[in-house]
């Protein structure tokens, strides 16, 4: 693996979504603590699909929380599944969040049920986060 896990790190979240607007930079700043590591796939800089597929589900192994956003303009939103249904065996919270208006959202209904939060609008995912992590960090 490329990363590695922080030992004094107290919780780990793993960012799953869309990989060109940013939205992740914006998580992290909002959240951020010196206890609190982030695995974010853009991070690794692999290319090839079974190493970038293999990174992402030892992310997902690793964390506490995953934050997962499913924009509007993500192609299709297969990784982000895929990642959220390995996520149940981690038994980590896991916080599911759509862009309102996504005429797909009919499509994502196993990964609302199998979330242990679910939300329209990435600033309500992004509260709800943060108020999870205050139980960690103080």
């Amino acid at each position: 693996m490329t990363t590695k896990i922080d030992r004094d790190a107290w919780v780990i979240v793993y960012l799953a979504g869309g990989m060109k607007s940013g939205w992740q930079d914006k998580v992290i700043e909002a959240c951020k603590h010196p206890r609190i590591q982030f695995l974010d796939p853009r991070s690794h800089g692999l290319t090839d699909e079974k190493d970038y597929t293999e990174w992402d589900l030892w992310a997902v192994k690793q964390s506490d929380y995953m934050f997962g956003y499913l924009e509007k303009d993500n192609p299709g939103g297969h990784g982000l599944m895929l990642e959220f249904g390995y996520g149940i065996g981690a038994f980590q919270t896991q916080i599911f969040v759509e862009d309102e208006d996504d005429p797909r959202t009919r499509f994502f209904g196993m990964a609302r049920h199998i979330s242990t939060h679910t939300f329209v609008g990435f600033d309500k995912g992004l509260e709800c986060l943060q108020q999870l992590l205050k139980v960690h960090t103080g």
